[in-house]
């Protein structure tokens, strides 16, 4: 049977820096190594936060599933998705249906699913590019599959993912 928290629920990472949970139900399932939370749930630590309708955090690996209006600020990329699920020490992961908004070269890219490799490299299927705001770009680059990724200056490859 499932233990019944009241919100907020902390827990420490590998890096022994907080991360914040709130939501309005917490369930803590397998001797406390599974939390699962729903509705308004909210994780933070710092400046990163995830919001999600449901999340489920895995203690042994630090890894947590986002379900229903994602919502992800790490660093300065701004994600927004169906479902999601990253790794919080490494900050990588996947999502479905994901709209992405790198701030620093001012990008903007969606796809219907996307990997997030470390540091700024994402690679995605069904992808649509563009530097343009709003919901209808002046201009934007399509293609079936495509890589991401920041170093000094933004490039973009349609080369076949491996």
């Amino acid at each position: 049977m499932p233990l019944r928290m009241c919100s907020p629920y902390r827990w420490k990472t590998r890096r022994r820096r907080s991360w914040n949970l709130e939501a309005d139900k917490l369930v803590t399932l397998s001797d406390n190594t599974i939390v699962e939370a729903q509705g308004g749930v909210v994780l933070q630590r710092g400046n990163d936060i995830l919001k999600a309708d449901f999340a489920r955090y895995y203690s042994a690996t630090n890894w947590v599933y986002l379900k229903g209006n994602v919502f992800v600020r790490m660093g300065k990329d701004d994600i927004h998705s169906d479902e999601a699920e990253f790794d919080l020490h490494s900050k990588t992961g996947w999502l479905t249906n994901g709209h992405v908004f790198m701030e620093g070269p001012h990008i903007y890219f969606s796809g219907s699913r996307i990997i997030k490799h470390w540091g700024d490299r994402y690679t995605f299927n069904k992808a649509k590019v563009t530097t343009c705001d709003g919901t209808s770009p002046a201009w934007s680059m399509n293609a079936e599959q495509a890589v991401v990724e920041i170093d000094a200056m933004p490039s973009f490859s349609t080369r076949p993912l491996t």
